[in-house]
């Protein structure tokens, strides 16, 4: 047992290992032979970039080659990349999440001192003087707000690390201070960038604010707030994902959804005005306050919107990553390959599966042969110095550089999809399907022809199909797959893979006693390997997803409490006009509680159309429909925001009216 022997079962293992001074004894190597050297190196992700990026201009592209473990399309290959996509797109939305609030608080913040600034005013102090004052009051609200969040990230992390590492069996490393330096960069820059232009108004409070409330700061540049906030939401994005393509797409597209949600909620508030009428009064008064604060409500709306559609989508394409994860490696997974057996003992191989109770997979033949002309132009195993102009002017391709193990059969495989082309049904003529990924290196299209020696034998025939392979699905796969006329006549060995509960390895030895011939390959040492790094990827994966649920949430709290001034103000009028606090407390739960449901519903469409790109172009998964959740959505909205809004607004329905005159003024 090798444990970095990697994951390609018929490349890499079984191994012989010699030590290397008495290499020469063997006579393995002579003049003509052609040997591979391997160098490994270990570090920092940091000091193997920089270590790349100071090497790769140095290689011969003829001769070198550079890989790591994300290279590759390994199990643990594609368990790694689908993670650190997934904690790249969660961390940003967090970041998008956290910043949102911070935007929100930070509009809040200003609102509050409106009145302050006009008291100061009337009272002889200049903009400049003010300017100081609440730009000061900021930094230092800034400076302790950022030492409390470093403190707590300090704290999570420590435990965090302690108790992964109790989890893992394994000590890990403290955090540097980049994760520090950037959390300060992110909370200085979210605080001066989302609090330029409310302070700017603030700064233009009138005077007469002071007899009449109803004043407000200027805003003839409005468009300056949207260049900030979505100046420094880009340039966040940009900052913790260091690729400025991702962060592009992402913020393209969120504002574009964003229009829409704005667009959408807007339609379903007046709908749902025009519903309330019909209804109690509790309703219709929930629905005229939907519609008095349209404008706001849109706004509102959509944070909330933006803020379930964020959860939901974290949480959706965990428990998609780690079921695609489970689909790939269920408990009956194949745990064995058996290789080289005789034609004449295939079906002997498959009576005692069956009667021994073994699930296996079909077993395929095997003949090696070679690729050596596409479209007539002739395919070189290794492109050197001396042929690379041949390449380079089309005279000569580059091929697969070894034999292939080729096969036949008449249906698709199961873990294969036809992609392009037409499988080839009843149709005898002779005729290949390749693998797409094998076809896109090579270049090969449907109804380009592949010439093969097999045995000395030469014969051409036309690429009818191409096919998508599932090669972390552990079962056998094929670049060639021929009709069965085309290759029946070659004499082959067989393969197959199965699997056998740990409790039974003690009967292999009598199980293939009667197939003296057969290989068998062992996978349990890679499977237990692939399952230990997804374990530890998903509890990775579970304090992300705290964390950007935490962040969502104080975006929601943020937005409610944003509109507690404006819903002061309607209580003291609804209250001096007679309305009961029984009235008041239902329309403004009815009132949050739809909300809460047409933010639910958008976020539902918005996250199940994110998930349909995110799934087939950044995790190479299968898309798939959530329709649960376009129940769920909704129902947990409108549940999450009319408690939200219910408890934020409990202590001003308890005041009388008096009490909430008293604190108007």
């Amino acid at each position: 047992y090798e444990p970095d022997v990697g994951f390609s079962v018929f490349t890499d293992s079984p191994n012989v290992i010699i030590r290397y001074s008495q290499l020469a004894e063997t006579g393995l190597i002579q003049p003509g032979s052609r040997v591979r050297y391997n160098v490994l190196f270990a570090g920092t992700p940091t000091q193997l970039d920089n270590y790349e990026n100071w090497l790769l201009p140095q290689l011969n592209d003829d001769t070198h080659s550079w890989r790591s473990i994300e290279d590759g399309d390994s199990p643990l290959a594609r368990a790694l990349n689908r993670a650190e996509r997934f904690m790249m797109l969660a961390s940003l939305l967090g970041v998008v999440l956290a910043a949102t609030a911070v935007a929100v608080a930070a509009q809040r913040y200003c609102q509050r001192n409106y009145d302050v600034v006009a008291i100061f005013k009337t009272l002889g102090a200049g903009k400049q003087q003010i300017r100081k004052i609440f730009v000061l009051h900021l930094l230092l609200l800034t400076g302790i707000s950022v030492g409390v969040g470093i403190l707590l990230g300090w704290l999570i992390q420590s435990y965090v690390i302690n108790w992964v590492a109790e989890q893992l069996g394994a000590s890990l490393p403290s955090a540097s201070w980049r994760p520090y330096a950037l959390a300060i960069a992110t909370g200085l820059i979210s605080a001066v960038m989302f609090t330029l232009y409310p302070l700017f108004r603030l700064i233009s409070i009138p005077p007469l604010r002071v007899l009449h409330r109803q004043m407000v700061g200027v805003q003839a540049i409005r468009w300056l707030q949207w260049i900030l906030s979505g100046g420094t939401i880009y340039g966040l994005l940009v900052l913790y994902s260091q690729q400025w393509w991702l962060s592009t797409a992402l913020f393209v597209g969120g504002a574009f959804a964003a229009g829409i949600l704005l667009l959408i909620g807007r339609l379903l508030i007046g709908a749902g005005r025009k519903a309330g009428m019909q209804a109690g009064s509790a309703w219709r008064l929930a629905m005229a306050g939907l519609q008095r604060r349209a404008s706001a409500n849109s706004v509102q709306m959509l944070s909330f919107s933006t803020a379930i559609m964020l959860l939901l989508l974290v949480i959706v394409m965990r428990n998609d990553l780690l079921a695609d994860w489970q689909r790939q490696l269920p408990a009956d997974a194949p745990n064995y390959f058996a290789l080289n057996i005789a034609e004449e003992k295939v079906d002997d191989l498959r009576a005692m599966f069956a009667r021994e109770d073994i699930e296996a997979t079909d077993q395929y033949p095997l003949i090696p042969g070679r690729v050596t002309h596409h479209n007539g132009t002739e395919l070189i195993d290794e492109v050197t110095k001396e042929n690379r102009e041949e390449v380079e002017q089309g005279d000569r391709e580059e091929g697969f550089g070894r034999e292939l193990s080729l096969t036949w059969r008449d249906t698709v495989p199961p873990n294969n999809e036809v992609v392009s082309g037409e499988w080839w049904g009843d149709n005898a003529e002779p005729q290949v399907s390749v693998e797409k990924q094998a076809a896109e290196r090579l270049e090969i299209k449907v109804g380009d022809t592949l010439t093969f020696n097999i045995g000395g034998e030469v014969f051409t025939v036309p690429v009818t199909s191409l096919r998508e392979a599932d090669w972390g699905s552990l079962q056998p796969n094929f670049y060639m797959i021929f009709n069965t006329s085309t290759l029946a006549d070659f004499p082959a060995t067989y393969i197959t893979s199965f699997h056998l509960d740990s409790e039974r390895k003690d009967e292999l030895y009598q199980l293939f006693r009667p197939f003296p011939e057969a290989s068998l390959i062992d996978l349990d040492a890679i499977i237990e390997q692939i399952r230990e790094v997804i374990s530890q990827v998903s509890i990775a994966i579970l304090f992300v997803l705290v964390l950007v649920m935490i962040a969502g949430a104080l975006v929601l709290i943020a937005q409610v409490q944003a509109s507690m001034e404006e819903r002061q103000k309607e209580l003291v009028i609804l209250r001096t006009l007679g309305a009961s606090g029984k009235l008041l407390s239902r329309s403004i739960s009815y009132e949050f509680l739809m909300l809460g449901a047409i933010s639910g519903l958008i976020a539902t469409i918005a996250m199940d159309l994110s998930l349909l790109i995110l799934q087939t172009q950044v995790f190479n998964m299968d898309a798939t429909w959530h329709w649960r959740l376009w129940l769920v959505g909704p129902i947990s909205g409108a549940v999450v925001v009319a408690l939200l809004g219910r408890l934020a607004c409990s202590r001003l329905i308890r005041r009388n009216t008096a009490q909430l005159i008293r604190k108007l003024i």
